[in-house]
């Protein structure tokens, strides 16, 4: 119906073109006729192309319950509120039913559910579609659901499909696990997770270990130490206009890095939220005291010939949250460091020792790591 609204709106803004060019005289009310056909068509077209991209009930999800009523629709549920401890987290309202309605309702709703499936609440999930085992509780293998959001992106069964965003690596792993623990209606996260296998994704996931270490106020840094490591080839940047916290970056210095400058470093330790040693020829003995740096966030150790005994020493860093080990000589001490620092998101390894096998180790007991790798 869309379609041929379209092709009929086509039509009459051709004849509209013409009356107007060729007859705009003696035609005067034909023409306006059909500028009044060609804009309700549009209006309807463009409803009816709503309703093939969100369902039928679009225009009125967000309308009064009053005026959804009057349509026939079920008044709107209340809001959940954010949970705000992992404690309180249900495992299907704070997890599961959020990523479907935000990936995937769109073309599985009451009034489009393609292939047949609703994914609107936890009943119509696991009534399924055409596909008897959409949900296989037990069984995440088994699961048509599964199958489809871990297939190649171009694959013609890929879920969500039409370019629509797809679920995360998170949310894959824990869409598997729910299935897994038996695809459970509701529960607290931290009751079922037995096995501790997913506490700490859920809490990443949900931003409740956001990192608080920008509420904290610092002193002034001492300026004779920024003034003495910017004259040693330091550059030294403010990062915030109402608190102390530095950047330091060394990575395009003239001068070369010595131990001496790891000491006035320390000497910021409550300032340094940023660290460029890139290209510093940095030495593993130097990570012993950039691993007492403890606010670090960010830390680019790109270009030095740092081995996996440099690395252990900055498994204390509790509030790292970018590692850069690009074109250095570290290898399987990755598997050991990263489990240590609770708060990393990204990890660079281009041109580093570390295997095809690591990495997907660290991949698959890190879930919630993006790790950037390429081979040469």
């Amino acid at each position: 119906m869309a379609s041929v609204g379209g092709i009929a709106v086509m039509l009459l803004s051709f004849g509209c073109y013409f009356i107007n060019k060729k007859w705009s005289n003696s035609l005067a009310i034909p023409k306006w006729i059909m500028v009044s056909m060609v804009g309700l068509l549009l209006l309807l077209t463009g409803h009816l192309g709503g309703n093939l991209t969100h369902g039928s009930t679009y225009l009125l999800e967000y309308a009064p319950n009053p005026v959804r009523n009057l349509a026939g629709l079920p008044s709107k549920v209340e809001p959940r509120e954010k949970v705000t401890v992992l404690d309180s987290s249900d495992v299907f309202l704070d997890l599961v039913l959020p990523m479907m309605q935000s990936k995937c309702v769109g073309c599985h709703n009451e009034g489009k559910n393609k292939g047949g499936l609703v994914l609107t609440s936890y009943v119509k999930m696991m009534v399924g579609g055409e596909s008897e085992n959409t949900i296989v509780p037990g069984d995440a293998l088994e699961s048509e659901l599964v199958r489809r959001i871990t297939l190649p992106s171009e694959h013609d069964d890929f879920m969500p499909s039409e370019g629509k965003l797809p679920l995360t690596d998170q949310e894959v792993v824990l869409i598997k696990w729910w299935i897994k623990i038996g695809a459970p209606q509701n529960g607290f996260v931290t009751e079922l997770d037995t096995e501790n296998a997913v506490s700490s994704l859920v809490s990443n996931y949900l931003g409740l270990d956001k990192n608080n270490l920008f509420n904290k106020k610092v002193s002034p840094p001492n300026r004779s130490i920024v003034d003495s490591l910017v004259r040693h080839g330091f550059v030294i940047n403010p990062l915030m206009k109402d608190n102390y916290f530095l950047e330091a970056n060394f990575s395009l210095s003239e001068y070369d890095l010595k131990a001496s400058d790891m000491d006035s470093l320390l000497e910021l330790k409550e300032h340094l939220v940023w660290l460029n040693l890139g290209n510093s020829q940095v030495k593993d003995a130097y990570l012993e005291k950039i691993g007492l740096l403890q606010n670090l966030v960010k830390l680019d150790l790109r270009g030095n010939e740092i081995t996996d005994k440099g690395i252990k020493h900055l498994s204390k860093l509790e509030n790292l949250e970018s590692l850069n080990l690009y074109g250095t000589k570290v290898s399987k001490g990755v598997l050991d460091l990263v489990p240590k620092l609770s708060r990393l998101k990204k990890l660079y390894l281009w041109q580093s020792e570390v295997s095809n096998e690591t990495i997907t180790l660290l991949k698959d007991q890190n879930p919630g790591l993006t790790v950037i790798f390429e081979r040469e």
